[in-house]
């Protein structure tokens, strides 16, 4: 393992760290798995998910076969950009469905009407608490009088 993981690489295609994340998140492959089959540690493989750490050539091999990709798809020539990151994902999802796309779309629909509520909801509660603020300021029976130390009845 080397554990440089920012060195320009020009635009020779390196690990990308976003792309491995992309396969391990799209195949649920968990860091053991990845450890065993790679010749490598637990703390190896979330060091080279987190972009800490690089693995070599024979361990990346036996990471993409596990992964059910080929090793040019852990790669780039701009490995830590994270829209690598959903380019790999895309790729390892393949096309959805209209049933998929459907759900997506709910999903959606509703996150956005859950936001527009919070959005309301916000406005109203910041306009209460100034409104608030005022009355309670007009009805204060006490005021400051100039030359006092304290605060006096008016």
């Amino acid at each position: 393992m080397t554990t440089d993981p920012g060195t320009d690489a020009g635009t020779e295609a390196v690990f990308s760290p976003h792309r491995f994340r992309a396969w391990r998140d799209a195949t649920g492959t968990p860091s053991a798995a990845l450890a065993d089959a790679g010749g490598a540690t637990v703390a190896d493989v979330e060091a080279c998910t987190r972009g800490e750490a690089t693995p070599n050539r024979a361990t990346l091999a036996r990471w993409a076969r596990l992964l059910g990709c080929t090793v040019r798809q852990l790669t780039s020539a701009t490995p830590l950009d994270p829209r690598e990151y959903w380019q790999a994902a895309s790729e390892a999802m393949g096309p959805m469905s209209p049933d998929d796309l459907a759900v997506i779309a709910d999903v959606l629909v509703h996150a956005r009407a859950r936001r527009d509520a919070h959005t309301t909801a916000t406005r109203e509660t910041t306009t209460q608490t100034a409104a608030h603020k005022t009355a309670r300021k007009a009805r204060t029976p006490w005021a400051p009088q100039a030359g006092t130390t304290g605060i006096v009845p008016t």
